[in-house]
């Protein structure tokens, strides 16, 4: 196993060691190899990165403190686009408030490897601009704080114990826009989700076998959390054997809501809904 460490005085010409940090996550990223933990020191980072490698851990040292912001050239639609199976993301902060220019972000975090864990994560301010809520609709790719994809095959994606807020611009209403999306199996627990354009928790395309439980969700155009499935990638299945039990949801269009193609086999319980427009749309 190796650390690697990443800090605002560093530089990515160095080794990457305690003592010679690397400047940017992004060339951590190319150096690590599976059982690497990078390190980032607290200070300000640029994202629109992807990392690929499997079985990597990074942390933020100080909850919080390792904030990731865009660049003026940003290219990438995606904060952090990760592809690694088995990697565990942690403790960082996303603001996309300062858009600067170049391709707005869509995505704070966007996930697709099989057993990634996204937790302990700050995302805010994502899909901030009408011109970017005018990609997601124009690209059809949508937006989200957070999304576990499905797309490339991956499954078992856990959300855990992340603020996710302000997706979206003011004052308006998409349907393609969301807190939290999952398109594919897994969790999202203890996750707090609030100001969404869309959905606060959502589920569509290859979603299933999901547990989402403990979250406190409020102030959302759409459904605090909707359970679907449809627009595959993979299969034709319907969404089913999820569990939706003691969450929170208040001031939402819709508290629960199911749509699409939806087995008979999910959970709810232990639901505390409150001042929604509509609780229930089963």
């Amino acid at each position: 196993m190796t650390d690697l460490y990443v800090s605002t005085t560093g530089s990515d010409s160095n080794a990457g060691t305690q003592a010679s940090p690397f400047r940017s996550i992004e060339r951590a990223a190319d150096a690590a190899s599976s059982g690497t933990t990078v390190h980032v020191a607290p200070g300000t980072y640029e994202g629109g990165f992807q990392t690929t490698t499997n079985g990597v851990t990074y942390v933020s040292d100080v909850k919080g403190a390792a904030k990731i912001v865009p660049g003026a050239g940003n290219d990438s639609a995606e904060a952090w686009d990760n592809r690694g199976s088995n990697v565990t993301i942690d403790g960082f902060e996303i603001d996309g408030s300062a858009y600067q220019g170049g391709t707005p972000w869509l995505f704070g975090v966007y996930t697709t490897g099989s057993n990634s864990v996204v937790k302990n994560m700050k995302v805010h301010d994502i899909v901030h601009t009408d011109g970017a809520l005018s990609a997601a609709k124009s690209g059809g790719q949508g937006g989200a704080g957070i999304m576990g994809d499905g797309y490339y095959g991956g499954t078992n994606i856990k959300v855990i114990d992340n603020d996710v807020y302000r997706i979206g611009p003011d004052n308006e209403a998409s349907s393609l826009v969301h807190g939290i999306y999952m398109a594919t199996s897994g969790e999202v627990t203890d996750n707090e989700v609030f100001w969404v354009i869309g959905d606060g928790i959502t589920s569509w395309h290859d979603a299933s076998n999901l547990t989402i439980t403990g979250n406190k969700v409020g102030w959302v155009h759409g459904a605090g959390v909707m359970i679907g499935a449809g627009d595959y990638y993979n299969t034709s299945a319907p969404h089913d054997y999820s569990k939706v039990t003691d969450n929170y949801i208040t001031h939402a269009a819709k508290g629960i809501e199911e749509a699409g193609n939806v087995g008979s086999h999910i959970e709810y319980s232990g639901n505390t809904l409150v001042g929604n427009e509509t609780d229930w749309v089963l």
